[in-house]
């Protein structure tokens, strides 16, 4: 400093030795009632870790779109509901029975995905094998009425 001025001035006009307008305290205590709202306690807010804060807002966002989640398939269940049940409000509808409702209910995990494959593959493994053995009892049947008429025998069902 050549002259002796205090470089404050900075020969702007302003005094930079006035506090800025801004007060920190009053952004904290406006977003205090925000974060108990989320589930934070007052001592976390004002005494804890200045980073809980980060997970709180993190945790809060994960809760919404869990919230949003869960709306969106109590939507598809409803939905389906409807659905089952629209052939009893359509007079124009043939069967005025309502389709049945679904047994379990829809799989979200990927655990529950892949067991809920299994069951239907196992269950069509049933199915098919019910059928293979309703067809060898009726062959069976045909093929025993040939054998006591002394005909010949059709391999044809």
């Amino acid at each position: 400093m050549v002259t002796g001025e205090s470089t404050d001035n900075d020969g702007d006009g302003r005094d930079n030795n006035r506090p800025s307008s801004f007060r920190y305290t009053e952004r904290f205590e406006e977003e205090c009632g925000y974060y108990l709202s989320i589930g934070m306690t007052y001592h976390d807010y004002w005494d804890g870790d200045a980073a809980m804060v980060k997970f709180y807002r993190d945790k809060h966002k994960r809760d919404l779109d869990r919230q949003n989640f869960n709306h969106w398939m109590q939507g598809m269940y409803i939905y389906e509901a409807l659905v089952d049940a629209s052939p009893v409000f359509n007079p124009l509808s043939e069967k005025h029975e309502p389709f049945p409702y679904m047994k379990e209910p829809i799989p979200i995990t990927i655990e529950a995905i892949k067991e809920t494959e299994e069951r239907q593959n196992q269950q069509k493994m049933k199915n098919g094998k019910d059928a293979m053995r309703a067809w060898m009892v009726e062959f069976n049947k045909r093929f025993e009425e040939k054998q006591r008429e002394g005909g010949e025998i059709d391999n044809e069902c």
